[in-house]
């Protein structure tokens, strides 16, 4: 599919290899912890644990009606920010381009359905939030991010961990796609890969009287 789709761009888009992206494949086990390495397992019941002693208490909910997801995009876009800023990575929330950006493909995908977000919340206030594209058989991860505040109690791992069960409660699905080529060991879980390719648009040249078309990048499984 990808290969159609570059032979339908100019001839100067350019198609390159890159790492391959990091899925789980639903095998006959049912439970997450199934999926999941010692050392993970060990901490999420830490987490839990943690909770328990020091009275924290825990709401997770899955969103998919358009206005509320919308409604908390704000409350997502901070903690994304927020996080950011506290690992020093360039964030797309340093320029109006950016921010309109996310906010916009947020839009686009509550509105026609293609997204769930599920969030936790601990004493009320949001600790980590994951974003997912419904895409059967495959439940695709866009983003996810936890608020440092809460870090004590694992919330990323822990709401991973309810996506990762509620994507094997479902019999669309027989694919979680995390999107990311980063290695194996830095995800909750993966136990395949599926190849990627990067696609590179060459920048038209300006003409009088109108800017240049900028860099686009494009990822897509091959």
């Amino acid at each position: 599919m990808t290969h159609r789709l570059v032979a339908a761009l100019p001839k100067s888009t350019q198609i390159e290899s890159a790492l391959p992206v990091q899925v789980v494949r639903r095998t006959a086990e049912p439970a997450a912890a199934a999926y999941l390495s010692h050392g993970l397992r060990r901490q999420l019941r830490k987490a839990r644990n943690r909770m328990a002693a020091d009275g924290v208490t825990a709401k997770i909910t899955f969103l998919t009606d358009p206005e509320a997801i919308l409604a908390l995009a704000p409350v997502l876009a901070m903690a994304r920010a927020g996080r950011d800023r506290e690992q020093s990575f360039a964030s797309v929330f340093d320029t109006e381009a950016g921010t309109q950006l996310w906010n916009g493909r947020l839009h686009t995908f509550a509105q026609t359905g293609e997204v769930e977000v599920a969030a936790l919340y601990l004493d009320g206030s949001l600790a980590a939030y994951v974003i997912g594209l419904l895409d059967p058989p495959a439940y695709r991860v866009l983003e996810g991010r936890f608020v440092t505040e809460w870090a004590r109690y694992s919330p990323g791992r822990l709401l991973e961990s309810t996506v990762l069960q509620r994507f094997l409660d479902d019999r669309r699905y027989t694919t979680l796609d995390w999107m990311t080529g980063v290695a194996p060991g830095s995800l909750l879980s993966a136990n395949d890969a599926e190849p990627q390719v990067s696609i590179t648009l060459e920048p038209r040249r300006a003409q009088p009287g109108r800017p240049g078309t900028p860099l686009v990048r494009s990822v897509a499984g091959s």
